[in-house]
């Protein structure tokens, strides 16, 4: 969640839209499927780093460190849950 938060504050300021960075990245949905990264329900794909860099005037680094957390935070959530629930 905090690495959709973060691109959230990243892209509110720019000045964009959900829906102007969806056109930017060419993607279909546009504004939905950036609104699934900001809110956590998807992970922010690797390939869309380099142009989100320009757009939001970060480093690439800066937006690499944010997939890799949310990775890795994903992948302990899952494991903590399947450990919780083969408990019950």
């Amino acid at each position: 969640m905090k690495s959709g938060l973060t691109l959230r504050n990243l892209r509110l300021k720019t000045g964009l839209t959900q829906d102007q960075v969806g056109a930017k990245l060419k993607l279909a949905s546009r504004g939905q499927y950036i609104s699934n990264i900001e809110c956590g329900r998807t992970t922010l794909p690797v390939h869309h780093v380099p142009k989100l860099s320009q757009l939001y005037k970060v480093s690439q680094r800066k937006l690499l460190d944010l997939y890799f957390r949310s990775k890795y935070t994903r992948k302990v959530n899952k494991n903590v849950y399947k450990a919780t629930t083969k408990s019950r």
